[in-house]
């Protein structure tokens, strides 16, 4: 368990029922610059690869930007090497880290708040939209990989609990029909951020203030999930149960801690604060109003989807970063 970051060994998340591929995730490897091994980690990335027997090979998804990887080898830590990890390919898909994500997500918010200059233009400089291509783009490769060549994958990131959430979330996504249902998104978060230990807390602003060091590690992770499977909601409308509207009230009860599911940093915590029994849960709230979250134009789609990543097929989530822009509304 010492040779993974937080001790965060590889788990299965989804299976493929049909050619048996699998989507794992972990944390990053601690090899550090002297290229320590560990045998036992390397005999558990062989039993993935075993699972699967319609393929050998495993295909090991790192979230972070090679640069970013490389980095980390000097602070005892790095990514899995070829030479040890035998019929591994490993791929790297440039995700920016929390704190980029941050400040891009301030300059969204001032662009809103102050609306000067040109408003395209200025988009674009946020670089919002630029990181929502980078998670789909790689979402859209590790559905590549079940789906059409059979080839399990294992996803990490640093710490494995940010960008490794996005991607084997939002696959899953577009993998499973299941999780295009109320129900099933809902099993999806459980699974793949609250009980895979997400800092929901720490991540949202739950605690701390400006200006103190909780603040440098503040970051929109989930809500850029939340605006990814926007985005394939609106190039897939009848693909899903849900409508935007669902969406929106997820993260108004990730932000506005009027639930419990949200709160503190794991479930361990949530569970030592009695959380699911002094506070009213979330998903109760969407069951007793469940009839104004259904999408009306919702038909059973079996397939597996392919959105496009590409910026022309992206567009802002005005309906939620807008809402509250009077110009938005029709006074007449």
């Amino acid at each position: 368990m010492e040779f993974r970051s937080k001790h965060r060994i590889p788990i299965l998340s989804w299976i493929n029922p049909y050619n048996e591929a699998a989507i794992c995730r972990c944390a990053q490897p601690l090899p550090g610059v002297t290229r320590h091994r560990c045998a036992e980690d390397e005999k558990l990335i062989k039993e993935i690869m075993r699972a699967n027997q319609n393929n050998i090979s495993l295909v090991i998804i790192d979230a972070r930007p090679k640069t970013n990887a490389v980095g980390n080898q000097v602070m005892g830590k790095g990514f899995e090497s070829g030479e040890f990890y035998v019929n591994c390919n490993i791929q790297f898909m440039g995700i920016e880290n929390i704190h980029v994500v941050r400040e891009s997500f301030f300059r969204l918010r001032d662009l809103i708040q102050k609306k000067e200059g040109n408003w395209l233009s200025g988009l674009e400089n946020t670089g919002w939209l630029k990181h929502i291509q980078s998670i789909m783009g790689a979402c859209c490769r590790i559905v590549d990989f079940i789906d059409q060549k059979a080839i399990s994958v294992l996803v990490h990131c640093s710490d494995g609990w940010d960008r490794t959430s996005q991607l084997t979330s939002l696959s899953q996504l577009l993998l499973d029909p299941y999780y295009r249902t109320i129900e099933g998104y809902q099993v999806l978060i459980e699974k793949e951020w609250l009980h895979a230990g997400h800092m929901f807390s720490t991540r949202s602003g739950h605690i701390g203030k400006r200006g103190t060091t909780i603040d440098e590690q503040w970051s929109p992770i989930f809500l850029q999930f939340i605006d990814a499977t926007y985005q394939i909601l609106q190039q897939y409308p009848t693909s899903f149960e849900f409508n935007e509207d669902f969406l929106i009230f997820i993260l108004d009860g990730v932000y506005g801690c009027r639930y419990g599911n949200f709160l503190f940093d794991c479930e361990k915590e949530r569970q030592n604060h009695q959380i699911s029994r002094l506070t009213p849960s979330i998903w109760v709230a969407i069951l007793n109003e469940k009839e104004k979250f259904l999408n009306r134009s919702f038909e059973q789609n079996n397939r597996v989807l392919i959105p496009c990543p590409r910026m022309r097929a992206l567009k802002l989530w005005t309906k939620y970063y807008l809402r509250y822009d009077v110009s938005m509304f029709d006074w007449s």
